[in-house]
């Protein structure tokens, strides 16, 4: 996730996002390293990416090293927000979410749901700028938002 645009923070993006999704959360190794080496050629590669990496260079198919030095990495910014999630989920009285209704009219590379009817999480992969009005997009008894916007302005 590293490798894509925006670098550690698109990886942030994702965890903020799946950290309110049910099921497992599951991290690929090298997730929380910022690891920017491909694991396989399977999506998003154009062919001349896919002849410069051979299955004998991907950790996928043949032993690899991630890099544990100590650098940018997300395992704080993980800890971190599991714990702010288990929070909204505590005060909402669960530790699934079940119901989700995705909100498409946000913008533009704007990823936004509410869960339960109560919180907002949003998230703008574009990496530009964008506006948003929160208070459109909660019914007006909510009280709990989760926003995770990068790089975005909330009205």
């Amino acid at each position: 996730a590293a490798s894509r645009n925006g670098g550690i923070n698109f990886s942030k993006l994702l965890w903020s996002i799946f950290s309110f999704l049910p099921g497992l959360k599951f991290i690929h190794n090298g997730f929380e390293l910022g690891e920017t080496a491909p694991v396989n050629t399977g999506l998003g590669f154009e062919l001349h990416e896919i002849a410069e990496l051979p299955a004998e260079k991907l950790p996928l198919f043949s032993s690899a090293v991630l890099n544990w030095v100590p650098g940018e990495n997300i395992v704080d910014y993980i800890a971190k927000f599991n714990a702010i999630a288990d929070y909204y989920k505590d005060e909402i009285g669960t530790k699934q979410l079940t119901q989700f209704k995705l909100l498409d009219e946000v913008g533009e590379n704007v990823v936004a749901f509410l869960a339960e009817e109560k919180i907002l999480i949003c998230g703008n992969f574009s990496g530009k700028p964008c506006k948003i009005n929160l208070s459109e997009l909660l019914p007006k008894r909510q009280i709990l938002v989760i926003s995770t916007l990068t790089a975005c302005l909330s009205q």
